[in-house]
């Protein structure tokens, strides 16, 4: 058990940050299994970021990210795994998306990170 933080800039496309086409995904995160435990995903309906965690079940969190159009953040996540699993997501130090989902099947820590950048803008022009 323990907690692990992951910290990076993130730049918004100039003229498209908010034209989320299809629900996308920014990152993946998975332990020493290679089992995914938690990603930041987009909503196409929303068009806001969100924590999201797998294990005994799928859970998304509600968030109140929506990126605007050429600026740039600071993403910080909070991973805790233990008897659950929670993702925090911070933007410019300010909570935006937490997620919690029991943990039973003993998931590990995050040992890996994949950068989807999946489905995020689907209009995206590099202005």
């Amino acid at each position: 058990t323990g907690d692990v933080w992951l910290s990076f800039r993130y730049r918004a496309p100039a003229n498209s940050a908010h034209l989320i086409s299809s629900s996308g995904v920014l990152l993946e995160l998975y332990d020493a299994n290679h089992t995914q435990i938690a990603r930041i995903r987009t909503d196409r309906d929303t068009e806001k970021y969100h924590a999201a965690v797998y294990g005994d079940s799928y859970v998304m969190g509600n968030s109140s990210f929506l990126a605007a159009t050429a600026l740039t953040y600071w993403f910080d996540i909070r991973i805790a795994v233990g008897a659950e699993i929670t993702m925090d997501l911070y933007v410019d130090g300010v909570l935006q998306s937490s997620a919690t989902t029991p943990n039973t099947g003993g998931m590990g820590m995050p040992v890996k990170c994949i950068w989807k950048n999946q489905g995020m803008h689907g209009h995206y022009t590099n202005t």
